[in-house]
């Protein structure tokens, strides 16, 4: 039997994206499981890029979204009102971004289970509320879609795999002088 735990693809997206998510949830730490939610997001969307390409852009992170994550419920939050959570959550701590205080994105603000986006515009039109579980199980299915897609196609798989080969790996300091 092979040792998954040598596997880029399981290392990457489940021990180092959706595991960690999943366990900050499970002990109500919801702030730190959006910034993983959303540095996997931005994880997905390099391991997408054309060869050649080698960072991801706040484009990339939208085309992502637009593509493959999509919240249920009526009222559509935009990829771009995701980029600026985002960026206020990974750069400031806050829901605020440029794109809210240009008036192109509305603010969100997180709940817990339960509606998966609650938008009262009679309370305020520029606030929408998002459940963060909605969101994770929006994202685990888009990163599950996304990589079935990657892979199907020969000359995208290619690149995925060099990329995964160099992305975040933990190995035990043991199993590596093991290996000598």
């Amino acid at each position: 039997m092979s040792d998954l735990r040598a596997d880029p693809l399981m290392n990457v997206v489940h021990h180092g994206i959706k595991g960690p998510i999943r366990l900050l949830l499970e002990h109500d730490f919801f702030e730190a499981g959006l910034k993983l939610v959303f540095a996997g997001i931005d994880a997905m969307a390099f391991l997408g890029l054309p060869d050649g390409a080698v960072e991801v852009t706040g484009a990339d992170f939208i085309a992502w979204c637009d593509n493959y994550l999509h919240l249920p419920g009526s009222e559509p939050v935009s990829s771009l009102e995701l980029y600026g959570a985002r960026c206020g959550l990974l750069h400031c701590h806050s829901g605020e971004s440029r794109s809210r205080r240009q008036g192109t994105a509305r603010l969100i603000q997180w709940t817990n289970k339960g509606v998966p986006v609650l938008y009262r515009p009679d309370i305020d039109a520029n606030l929408v509320f998002v459940s963060v579980q909605a969101l994770v199980e929006s994202f685990f299915e888009a990163v599950d879609r996304f990589l079935v897609e990657l892979f199907r196609e020969p000359g995208r798989a290619a690149v995925a795999d060099a990329r995964l080969q160099n992305m975040f790996v933990y190995r035990r300091q043991d199993e590596i002088r093991a290996a000598t």
